[in-house]
């Protein structure tokens, strides 16, 4: 079925495509246009990647949901490979490793009573892949394909390969080959070990290579200076940055296909005592564009955050430290709006994620495109939805106040220690509190807690004391952390959001306006069902998944 809006264009390069039942499918129901297959497909000529490929990378769809309905259309089973690296690990020397990489494919089970090979294959449609595999194997043999997710293929293949010994660079002569050598380990186990941010620290005698996981830093290696003044030289020269200047700060960004898939990478040098430091945030697009229900927000504050994400007009904001997850939540609703509906616009310094169908600028002060010139000029863009980066003075808080107040939907972020204090925050960068009650929908003030490895945790039994002074009461059965192989012996493994949502109202824009005390607009907010960060907090200890320790290191007592 060909829309009547289709153009002329679209129609006629349609034609001329070979039929792909999903493709067939997605335009049949409304996924995707005439016109965007025209567009997918002359990516595909020009770049060579797989419509199902470019599919994934404009957004139209998740790995998930892709592999859902492949399957179902093409009438064959699936299989996640991780669950089977026993076998996999058993079977895969039936065929040379490079070989299974060129098919995208591992071995899963093999059926000796019937000589029936079961494989995993990104694409079962892939004949001749499957006649390559048949090359290297018995003439009796039957290959059985099951469809599976193309990541999880790829991350097994490279777990088959021998683990490259650590390198000791203090007895290698430094040359380019070994600085990308063992710049490329250092990073791609981080990456794989889903870290944060990878942190070059000068020190005396030595640089200390240390990653952020789940919130901490570990190390992970340390090497003698003599080496670091080529690593840095190597980083500096992937991130764009002058090479020549070492004192004073710099910024710069690189990518680098890791597991299939684009990795980026924000770096920042900055000066010290010992020479530059070196950080590397890593911007996984795989694990950090997270889905708003897996963020792990309670049933309740989903609820109230659905609630002021549905208002048509008016300021949202995501308050908590740095290092909270504000960024990630403000990204993951932006995802759930109606981009083909709406006009989401963006201004950022820097742009961290970049997300499909949404229109994003990076702003930098001190230029002719600072924040102020940027939204003017988004203003004339016909912008629905606005995400500011953050709010950092008056001229940005006055701005996203009267964007909000003008029919725009404007999300942004904020440095508050809880809710309630993002209307004081506001009051101190000069908001008039007559705007501030009209516009302000609502407020989500969070943190990141370590969730237990559910494999080793263990319990706690509390006596009742114990359970009252911890605000635990009746509860006196919870859990701690253990450590085990599975999550690196540290007890733990993933994050989720803990959190506040404080929705605005008439009653509670009357106290504002009134400028009740804060003691009054806090029994207000209970009053209506209002639930604080440590309610929030308790009720994931006494659901297990999480340890009082835990709590107490990001928020401190119960």
């Amino acid at each position: 079925m060909i829309s009547a809006g289709a153009s002329e264009q679209g129609i006629y390069l349609l034609m001329s495509i070979p039929g792909n039942p999903l493709i067939d499918h997605l335009i049949r129901d409304g996924s995707l246009s005439v016109d965007d297959v025209s567009v997918l497909w002359t990516e595909h000529k020009i770049s060579g990647k797989s419509l199902e490929t470019l599919m994934l990378d404009a957004g139209i769809m998740d790995e998930d949901a892709l592999l859902d309905l492949s399957a179902r259309l093409r009438q064959c089973q699936t299989a996640d490979p991780v669950q089977y690296m026993d076998s996999i690990q058993r079977l895969y020397p039936m065929i040379p490793l490079d070989v299974w990489e060129q098919c995208h494919s591992v071995p899963i089970h093999y059926d000796e009573t019937i000589s029936t090979l079961r494989v995993a294959m990104a694409d079962v449609s892939d004949i001749q892949a499957q006649d390559l595999l048949m090359r290297h194997l018995p003439a009796s043999t039957i290959l059985s394909p099951v469809l599976s997710k193309k990541s999880s293929i790829i991350s097994v293949l490279q777990g088959l390969y021998p683990p490259s010994n650590p390198m000791d660079v203090t007895q290698c002569a430094v040359g380019d080959k070994i600085i990308n050598r063992f710049l490329h380990q250092i990073i791609v186990k981080a990456v794989e070990e889903r870290t944060s941010d990878i942190h070059f620290q000068p020190e005396k005698f030595k640089i200390k290579v240390r990653c952020r996981k789940d919130g901490l830093l570990h190390t992970m290696q340390t090497f003698h200076t003599s080496f670091w003044q080529p690593l840095c030289i190597q980083l500096k020269i992937l991130a764009a940055m002058d090479i020549a200047e070492t004192r004073r700060p710099q910024d710069g960004r690189f990518s680098l296909l890791i597991s299939g898939r684009t990795v980026d990478f924000r770096v920042s040098a900055h000066p010290t005592v010992y020479g530059e430091n070196l950080v590397l945030r890593i911007l996984d697009q795989q694990h950090s564009l997270i889905a708003l229900e897996k963020l792990g927000y309670s049933a309740h504050n989903m609820a109230n955050i659905r609630r002021i994400l549905d208002k048509p007009e008016g300021l949202i904001i995501l308050t908590g430290p740095t290092g909270s997850g504000k960024t990630t939540s403000l990204y993951s609703m932006l995802t759930t709006l109606d981009h083909e509906q709406i006009n989401i616009m963006t201004l950022e310094e820097p742009i961290e994620y970049h997300v499909p169908n949404i229109r994003q600028s990076e702003v930098k002060e001190k230029s002719q495109f600072d924040f102020i010139a940027g939204m003017h000029s988004l203003l004339r863009q016909d912008p629905d939805v606005i995400l500011i980066g953050e709010i950092r003075d008056e001229k940005t808080a006055d701005m996203a106040i009267r964007a909000g107040m003008t029919g725009h939907r404007v999300l942004t972020t904020l440095h508050t220690v809880h809710a309630l204090g993002t209307i004081y925050r506001l009051i101190e960068l000069q908001v008039p509190i007559s705007l501030l009650a009209g516009v302000l929908n609502g407020v989500v003030a969070q943190r990141l807690i370590r969730l237990l490895c559910s494999a080793c945790k263990l319990p706690v039994h509390l006596e009742v004391d114990q359970a009252k002074d911890h605000n635990l009461w009746p509860q006196v059965d919870i859990f701690r952390a253990q450590g085990c192989p599975q999550c690196g012996f540290s007890g733990y493994h993933g994050r989720k959001a803990i959190a506040e949502v404080m929705v605005m109202d008439a009653d509670i824009e009357a106290l504002i306006l009134d400028r009740a005390p804060h003691h009054a607009l806090q029994r207000a907010l209970t009053d209506k069902g209002f639930r604080s960060m440590h309610d929030d907090a308790t009720e994931a200890v006494i659901r297990g998944e999480t340890s009082l320790s835990e709590i107490h290191r990001v928020m401190g007592s119960l």
